[in-house]
């Protein structure tokens, strides 16, 4: 199975996003006029800033995974 299939995202807020697996905190995307998408990890350490919502997921989602490409 593919670990991102796994994956929710919630819209918390209007400009907030938080991903999670089962039992599992990833981190949050937010969004600010004229800085973009903020990408924090689940220590909630920004990961970058990106132009669109799904560059951050992305983001995300890479910051989470080891070496062997496994979700930690």
């Amino acid at each position: 199975m593919d670990d991102t299939s796994a994956i929710t995202w919630a819209r918390v807020e209007k400009d907030f996003f938080v991903a999670s697996t089962t039992g599992t905190f990833l981190g949050t995307i937010d969004y600010e006029a004229g800085r973009g998408f903020t990408a924090r990890d689940m220590r909630a350490m920004v990961i970058g800033s990106f132009p669109s919502l799904s560059l951050a997921m992305s983001a995300v989602v890479d910051g989470c995974r080891s070496e062997d490409g496994a979700m930690t």
